[in-house]
């Protein structure tokens, strides 16, 4: 490996996929709103429920990280979520499906890898801050969608978590996976 690749920073995230079916119904109610209210509707690829967001991360550390993950998996205990609501965050400009019923399990896990990653030697990029479980949908709508729109989704057995590196684009983010987990 050259210095330079020693050197390279990744801006990383761990985070929920959803399942292809869950995704393509997902980005088809994002472009829907999208052609209500204007905005980017995010595509089928993009879509992720964020567990912790560490921001740049030397990519010589990932090995590290990546036993970080991997002892974290290991206290996974499987659950389902129920995505049924959809908010709307005026500052940040973003659409979102979320949860109406909080889920202690993700939680928990979010917390429990927080933990884990911290013990490990990394910075939280979003230290500080609330675990708001959520989907973003569609960025910057040119008008506001009202409250109370309705989402109908089938159940998500949540079979595991990734690791994404994040590239910024003219077009917008992209997220590909650098390691995944699955759960039994």
């Amino acid at each position: 490996m050259s210095q330079g690749a020693a050197d390279e920073r990744l801006r990383l995230f761990f985070a929920l996929l959803p399942p292809p079916p869950l995704a393509a119904a997902l980005a088809g109610r994002a472009a829907e709103l999208a052609g209500e209210y204007g905005g980017r509707a995010l595509p089928a690829a993009n879509l992720h429920m964020t567990l912790l967001f560490l921001g740049d991360v030397g990519a010589a550390r990932l090995p590290v990280l990546n036993l970080a993950a991997s002892s974290a998996a290991a206290a996974w205990r499987p659950f389902t979520l129920q995505l049924d609501r959809l908010g709307y965050w005026p500052r940040q400009q973003l659409l979102w499906a979320g949860l109406q019923q909080a889920a202690p399990e993700l939680s928990d896990f979010s917390a429990y890898l927080r933990s884990t990653v911290e013990k490990a030697g990394f910075s939280i990029g979003d230290a500080g801050r609330a675990f708001f479980p959520h989907l973003t949908l569609l960025r910057k709508p040119g008008r506001t969608p009202p409250d109370g729109l309705s989402l109908t989704l089938p159940a998500w057995p949540v079979s595991g978590f990734a690791l994404l590196a994040s590239t910024r684009t003219a077009a917008g983010a992209s997220y590909r996976p650098l390691a995944v987990w699955p759960v039994p």
